[in-house]
């Protein structure tokens, strides 16, 4: 396995000396008692997970009906707002589901993340094929930080792992992710991971090819891609035929156009210290609790707790507040950072400092 490579930039954050390195599947850390109830919570509870679904299509559903009974503008962008948070939980369910984490069988994580995840972002950039997104995600944490994560090789071809951005730079990012995000359905590129494969090709396929043009050596890639075509055309039709573009239009696509890849861009540039080379997850890796007001916004899915997931990847997201008490516990992690506040100000705290200016 390849060693990550030094990365100047942002200093380290403070460490008591008795936290540990913390790596992935860290059983050896914990006490015997502690890790029974780590391994409990690996447990798919199958229930429980259809009720994770009901949930987040229960608040879309809602948000349609508010805005359709007032059709005022204000409500019209809580509206808008609601439901791409709520496209960012589908998103987070399709995560927990690529690690066959919501149901016993793994055809069921399959089956549920591609319809219910993938299928109804109509080929998002962000969402357009489970397959892959496993595939990839899997490689992104067997190689974390190095260059075989094809998530830190990203990063790192986009200048990301090079210099920590500041609070000011984040906003304008995730504001121009949302404002350009509609041209990487037509030029956006896709990487690809080969069946059984072990590495990336970084940025092979443009977007819409990837819908629209057969993978003739990948069959598993090719019946997903037969798959979207069938449901676009039945759900699109049936959008058709009972005049609901609107709603649809405005409703469902924009939100997945603006403000979900505004929440997107947040998360993925803040869950880890892109610019640290330390493989210690207690350093490169943040874990944030949220508040209740941006937990309604984002996500009520705590995402934002990413240490704790790498630790223990087979955990999903709901469970992961326990998780992370457990490893507080037990001594091998400190506290989540509470609030966007804070992470706000470890940015803001993590700037070089300007060189003197010579008189």
């Amino acid at each position: 396995m390849s060693q990550p490579i030094p990365i100047s930039g942002e200093p380290a954050p403070v460490a008591r000396p008795d936290w540990p390195e913390l790596g992935a599947q860290a059983s050896h850390l914990l006490p015997k008692d502690v890790w029974q109830q780590v391994r409990a919570l690996h447990k798919a509870r199958p229930w429980r997970s259809v009720l994770l679904y009901l949930e987040v299509y229960a608040g879309i559903a809602l948000a349609f009906a508010a805005e359709a009974w007032f059709q005022h503008p204000l409500v019209t962008l809580l509206a808008i707002v609601i439901i791409a948070g709520r496209q960012h939980s589908l998103y987070i369910l399709n995560h927990d589901a690529s690690h066959y984490g919501l149901f016993r069988s793994h055809k069921a994580n399959v089956f549920v993340g591609t319809v219910f995840s993938n299928l109804v972002m109509f080929h998002h950039p962000e969402a357009w094929s489970f397959v892959q997104w496993r595939r990839v995600h899997m490689l992104h944490h067997r190689h974390l930080f190095t260059p075989e994560d094809p998530n830190w090789l990203g990063r790192h071809l986009r200048g990301d792992t090079q210099r920590p951005y500041s609070p000011g730079r984040l906003l304008w990012t995730c504001v121009k992710a949302g404002l350009l995000s509609v041209l990487e359905f037509f030029k956006g590129r896709q990487d690809y991971v080969p069946p059984q494969g072990n590495h990336t090709v970084k940025w092979r396929d443009n977007h819409l090819r990837a819908l629209l043009l057969p993978f003739r050596d990948d069959a598993e890639m090719e019946r997903e891609r037969r798959l979207k075509l069938l449901f676009f055309a039945v759900a699109l039709g049936a959008v058709a035929y009972f005049g609901l573009w609107r709603p649809f239009l405005l409703l469902w696509l924009l939100p997945m156009y603006t403000v979900y890849p505004m929440i997107l861009t947040l998360m993925d540039l803040t869950e880890h210290r892109w610019t640290r080379e330390e493989g210690d997850l207690n350093v490169n890796a943040r874990s944030t609790r949220l508040g209740l007001l941006p937990a309604l916004l984002i996500s009520g899915l705590p995402r934002t707790l990413h240490r704790e997931h790498h630790v223990f990847p087979g955990v999903v997201a709901k469970d992961l507040p326990r998780l992370s008490a457990l490893l507080c516990q037990a001594r091998v992690s400190p506290e989540p950072a509470q609030g966007l506040s804070a992470l706000m100000r470890e940015l803001a705290d993590s700037q070089p400092s300007s060189p003197p200016v010579n008189p």
